[in-house]
């Protein structure tokens, strides 16, 4: 028992390791349908700059709440060099309720109505795989890709304090 025990930890930490050092990997191409019906994906929602930091964001979620705070914070202080989108959990009126709720400046799109579920769903298993839990996302959570997409960097509930420090490293 205390050999399986052993083997079974020394698997864990191999795979913890695995997880920290493999890269994150590259977002797929996605695009969503806003309330009016006009789609939007990440090139429109980078508008041109390098880095696009994207917020997961779940409705009656306090660290959704949280995080949509600072993240608001930060746009006001690098929305010049860097574009920014909230992934609110639900279809297109729900983003649009979000955003206008919390007083949001910047685009917050709404996760069930990307164009394409199949993409939708690989881009919501890279983030989880990098950057989650084993069950999924929480509301909070925090990517940050660049111009070809690649993950640069994400941050979990617990690390979103971490935000002004990775920006301002950029």
């Amino acid at each position: 028992m205390k050999q399986l025990l052993i083997v079974l930890v020394l698997l864990g930490a191999g795979f913890g390791l695995y997880k920290f050092l493999s890269p994150p990997g590259k977002a797929p191409d996605l695009t969503f349908e806003n309330s009016a019906g006009a789609e939007i994906g990440w090139a429109e929602l980078r508008e041109g700059k390098q880095h696009l930091l994207a917020v997961f964001l779940l409705p009656g979620c306090s660290m959704s709440d949280f995080s949509a705070e600072l993240v608001s914070e930060v746009h006001a202080q690098h929305g010049d060099s860097i574009a920014f989108v909230g992934l609110a959990f639900g279809p297109a009126p729900t983003a649009d309720s979000y955003k206008r709720k919390h007083g949001l400046d910047f685009t917050v799109v709404g996760l069930r109505s990307a164009t394409d579920p199949y993409a939708a769903q690989e881009f919501y298993d890279k983030v989880r795989k990098a950057y989650g839990s084993y069950s999924g996302i929480y509301g909070g959570a925090i990517i940050l890709l660049d111009q070809q997409n690649e993950m640069l960097f994400g941050l979990s509930q617990e690390e979103v304090r971490e935000l002004p420090g990775r920006l301002a490293s950029l």
